[in-house]
């Protein structure tokens, strides 16, 4: 069987690289606000049915800012953010 598959391989490998995936990856949740760095530089944000998501990118800088807010409160958020940015 020279063609045949190693799925406990292909499962390992997955696993290995969403480990490393993981690693360079910062999550905002509800009320927060996360910054891209060297060692982190994926941002993202999850459960944005409860709620927006405002990402901002500096490409000069390659620097990426998210925010995640309560739906009711998109403004209270954009403004948090820009003060964030501002330091």
């Amino acid at each position: 069987m020279e063609n045949s598959i190693d799925y406990h391989e292909l499962s390992w490998q997955e696993c290995e690289k969403r480990k490393e995936l993981k690693q360079k990856l910062s999550i905002a949740h509800i009320e927060e606000i996360v910054v891209s760095t060297l060692e982190k530089p994926i941002v993202g944000t999850i459960e944005l049915s409860t709620g927006n998501g405002i990402i901002f990118y500096d490409r000069e800088n390659k620097k990426a800012w998210i925010g995640h807010g309560h739906a009711s409160s998109s403004i209270k958020t954009l403004s948090k953010m820009l003060n964030y940015i501002k330091k």
